[in-house]
């Protein structure tokens, strides 16, 4: 939309929305980010999550469990290694993570504060 040119050392790897803005569809696409907590990774496409923390895998029907309770990778075992597989194929493209920063979880009293709450003596 700018008419900038991208570099062919780094590819652009987002999509044009302006058919979206201007009333239209995108067509669907995977969407993938980690987090240094717990070791975490993820992928959404469509109504399924991939996502591992802590040492742990799942996957997730997103649109049959929101608050992503049932784990199905049991009863979906190549759809959950093919999200596995795009995840690590995504993340081989990315730069690491420094080992310098701080990406931490919030612990109660914390969360408490952050919302104005003030926490139980």
């Amino acid at each position: 939309a700018a008419k900038g040119a991208p570099s062919a050392a780094f590819p652009l790897d987002g999509v044009d929305v302006r058919p979206a803005l201007a009333g239209g569809t995108l067509a669907e696409r995977p969407l993938f980010w980690r987090y240094k907590n717990h070791a975490q990774e993820a992928m959404r496409l469509g109504d399924w999550k991939y996502l591992k923390i802590a040492g742990s895998a799942y996957l997730f029907n997103l649109a049959n469990d929101p608050m992503e309770r049932a784990d199905v990778k049991g009863r979906e075992p190549s759809r959950f290694a093919a999200m596995q597989s795009a995840w690590k194929d995504w993340n081989s493209g990315m730069l690491p993570l420094d080992p310098q920063s701080s990406t931490h979880g919030f612990d109660a009293g914390t969360m408490a504060e952050r919302y104005g709450i003030a926490p139980h003596p």
